[in-house]
């Protein structure tokens, strides 16, 4: 069977005394080896007799360990030496209510929970400090080599009902992710990559796997929309959502240069990108998803789009989008095992996500199960957005359907404008009648509310969460000005 190295302890071995990461916050750093050194230590406490065993990865049931996680340092180790133990790891939010977290625990049935909460759970309950600070239980419980079909991290991913699904990984996947990213967006010692996305998103461990192979610098404990911090750190790459990217822009910063910085999250405006260059910040666009490891298409600051390495992708018949290669996840965990009905014919995933493809631009429009019918047209609601955050007023936007007699489903709009910014629904409705037909202009205009649950556990707007809310409590809302 194909096994494959632990890139920390390659990157212990090659740079030593290189620096792994910055933990800007406490002010200290650590070497490779220093890092190897105390997952290895952590390893040692998270022993367990069945390791040295043959490890089938369709019974994997007593290997899960629920990991709350923020983005620090100590998070970071618990992850690594988790994987190393040969547990599968499984991050998820801090964000996350106790009763959120009780059903979690309830519908995965792990064999640990890694929290810092005082909860009545069924399964063993430790904290993180705890954790790192117990005895060693013996070094034979640690693994520098990986089975090509092992799983060793689990993510949580949305479907359309807005049920949590959780795609397993292999550390072959993650390998391969990070070795075709380098390819199209090269990372060298040296270099600083800044842990700007949440540890319980792909998005936020797969720059972990970038720098462990690459021989580059993590750095914790600041902001992507901070422009001094990134300029006192000396970042060179650093992953972004639109929001953060826009967030960065409107301080006007003065000597940035960042020459790596992947934009992702969703469909981008093509002047946020000119913005961000004038800016310093060279933008690369990326579309990826959690079942492919994250990056699975890159696109240049000049526009041109391609397929990471080892990758591929196609349009179906409906313009949908299928990806299958070397970064493809395992299955999904459902009802205590691995489950890969999710896949087609020959390897292929349907990502559900609508695009183009033409003259090396690719192009995302939406997802399918985001589009819905009014008087018989389709409306994605996505190409509505996109306009709306070219006005210069508009900070955040989502649109949503509401139930029509006559046309079925209507799309309305609720906005967050700039701060100090004012701007009338008629005038974003003539903004709009620019550039799209007259059945795609929102019927209502609303405020965007501020409620947790419409951010979840990310940095996006939760699509799902906000169009149950509106379909129950329309009448709380509150018109645009």
């Amino acid at each position: 069977m194909t096994s494959v190295q632990c890139l920390l302890s390659e990157a212990a071995r090659l740079w030593p005394e290189a620096p792994a990461l910055i933990d800007a916050g406490a002010s200290h750093s650590l070497s490779f080896r220093a890092l190897d050194e105390r997952v290895q230590a952590l390893c040692d406490r998270l022993a367990w007799p069945g390791l040295n065993q043959a490890i089938d990865p369709h019974a994997a049931q007593n290997r899960l360990v629920l990991l709350e996680c923020h983005t620090r340092v100590s998070d970071l180790v618990v992850i690594l030496a988790l994987i190393r133990a040969g547990w599968i790891c499984v991050p998820t939010s801090f964000r996350h209510t106790d009763r959120q977290l009780q059903t979690l625990v309830r519908t995965l049935r792990p064999a640990l929970l890694v929290s810092e909460r005082p909860l009545a759970v069924g399964c063993r309950l430790c904290h993180p400090v705890a954790l790192e600070q117990g005895p060693a239980l013996g070094r034979a419980a640690n693994q520098h080599t990986f089975d090509a079909d092992q799983p060793v991290t689990g993510f949580f991913t949305s479907g359309s009902n807005g049920t949590p699904k959780l795609a397993l990984h292999s550390y072959s996947a993650h390998r391969a992710s990070a070795a075709a990213s380098r390819q199209r967006l090269p990372l060298r010692p040296g270099d600083r990559n800044l842990m700007s996305l949440p540890l319980f998103h792909i998005g936020g461990l797969a720059p972990v796997f970038r720098n462990l192979l690459a021989g580059s610098t993590m750095v914790f404990g600041g902001r992507a929309d901070d422009a001094s911090f990134l300029h006192q750190q000396q970042i060179s790459h650093l992953s972004f959502v639109s929001a953060q990217l826009r967030a960065l822009i409107a301080q006007k910063p003065q000597g940035l240069r960042i020459p790596y910085a992947l934009v992702g999250g969703g469909p981008i405006d093509p002047a946020l990108l000119e913005s961000a260059q004038r800016a310093g910040i060279e933008g690369w666009q990326s579309y990826g998803l959690t079942e492919m490891s994250s990056q699975v298409a890159t696109g240049s600051p000049a526009g041109y789009w391609q397929v990471l390495p080892g990758n591929e992708l196609r349009l179906d018949a409906d313009g949908a989008i299928l990806v299958r290669g070397a970064t493809s996840f395992l299955g999904y965990w459902r009802n205590g095992r691995l489950d890969r009905s999710c896949f087609l014919p020959s390897g292929w995933f349907a990502t559900k996500d609508l695009g183009t493809w033409h003259d090396a631009v690719l192009s995302i429009h939406g997802r399918l199960d985001n589009l819905f019918i009014s008087g018989g047209e389709n409306i994605q609601p996505e190409e509505i957005e996109l306009e709306l955050l070219r006005h210069p007023a508009v900070e955040r936007v989502l649109v949503c359907s509401v139930a029509d007699v006559k046309f079925g489903r209507r799309p309305i709009a609720l906005v967050e404008l700039h701060s100090g910014s004012r701007v009338s629904s008629s005038e974003l409705n003539r903004w709009l009648a620019a550039n799209l037909p007259r059945f795609k202009l929102p019927q209502q205009w609303w405020q965007l509310p501020n409620r947790p649950e419409f951010t979840g556990t990310g940095l996006k707007i939760n699509r799902t969460a906000v169009q149950t809310w509106v379909d129950q409590q329309a009448h709380r809302l509150t018109p645009l000005a």
